[in-house]
């Protein structure tokens, strides 16, 4: 009769054992068959862009649910949208421009660059040949169509090159109508990125399509600052930093596959394809996203892994806005990023 409780006793110990292996193996994130995969959005700053070609390969090749994440990939309205909806965890991952990151986070917002994905900003000015902006006092007297997030960047850049405000008329209005405006010829000149879909005007102009542009680069008249930055809430940063090491380790992984030659069309054609919405056509976007593989890094951080920050590149951006931007002041340069997660190889 003894013997059955002890059958039960070693039975229950069994039992015991087991889940307190499983629980062991769980705190030292050790990932387990059955366990769910965690959920999660990554809010982009803009529509489809050539530098976001990465996510949507690693998300469509599995390299996120090989991380036991499940990627939501939302297109954005401007980097400081982004920005403001991680800050209030609507989403788990942003990505955003560095310098407007940069002043989002002095202004108090609860964020941290985890990952560079340019490192050099492509900023230009897109004009028409026929009244082309060349050099920064052609802007004077010109109208502009641009977004919210970018307007203070067109203030900084009339401000270092000594363009009054009041000599230029901004139109601030949605992403979707910015490129509408000037494209009809309404406005003078927009502003966006060479790496993105300010490009477009050149295949449109070459196709016929608008007529002749050329585009005037702020980097060559004194613009030096950081480029896309991916960026969390402090807030996921404490609660959930397993989340934050596989989600950075997928899209590097995404990034280092879909830029080799031979992968860059089908990784352009996979992004084109979950943008059911746009109008773009493969030549573009894959322009964009080559023009993007040489801003990857800077003279600080050659050698380093990809999307691994130098401190001296973030000091020299919050140098250049500050005082500016209606910052009042900078915060410690630890403030604004982390290489913790960034995988050494």
């Amino acid at each position: 009769m003894r013997s059955i409780p002890t059958r039960m006793t070693r039975w229950f110990g069994a039992i015991i054992c087991a889940l307190a292996l499983l629980a062991s193996a769980n705190l030292m994130g050790w990932s387990t068959p059955a366990s769910a995969a965690d959920k999660a959005t990554l809010r982009l700053e803009w529509r489809l862009t050539g530098y976001h070609t990465p996510y949507w390969y690693a998300k469509e090749k599995g390299f996120y649910k090989d991380e036991g994440i499940d990627l939501h990939i939302r297109w954005g309205d401007g980097s400081g949208k982004a920005a403001s909806s991680v800050a209030a965890e609507n989403e788990e991952f942003g990505q955003a421009d560095g310098m407007i990151l940069a002043a989002g986070i002095s202004r108090g917002m609860p964020l941290k660059a985890i990952f560079s994905v340019t490192q050099k900003a492509t900023w230009v000015i897109v004009s028409y040949k026929d009244n082309p902006i060349n050099k920064p006092q052609d802007i004077i007297g010109k109208t502009f169509s641009t977004v919210a997030s970018h307007r203070p960047v067109l203030h900084l850049f009339f401000k270092i090159n000594n363009i009054p405000k009041d000599k230029v008329k901004l139109q601030v209005v949605a992403g979707r109508v910015r490129n509408t405006l000037f494209r009809a010829k309404k406005v003078n000149a927009t502003m966006g990125i060479y790496d993105g879909r300010t490009l477009d005007f050149k295949f449109l102009a070459e196709a016929g399509k608008v007529e002749p542009v050329t585009f005037m680069r702020l980097n060559e008249h004194g613009w030096d600052t950081l480029g896309q930055m991916i960026m969390t809430s402090d807030n996921m940063i404490k609660k959930n930093p397993s989340l934050v090491r596989r989600f950075v380790k997928a899209s590097i992984r995404g990034w280092k596959e879909s830029m080799k030659p031979g992968n860059i069309d089908e990784a352009v054609s996979i992004a084109i394809k979950n943008s059911p919405n746009e109008t773009q056509k493969l030549p573009g976007v894959r322009a964009q996203f080559k023009n993007s593989l040489g801003t990857l890094r800077t003279k600080l951080t050659q050698g380093k892994p990809h999307g691994w920050m130098a401190a001296g590149d973030w000091e020299k951006t919050l140098e250049f806005m500050k005082g500016l931007m209606n910052v009042k002041k900078t915060l410690p340069v630890s403030s604004y990023y982390t290489n913790d997660f960034i995988p050494s190889n």
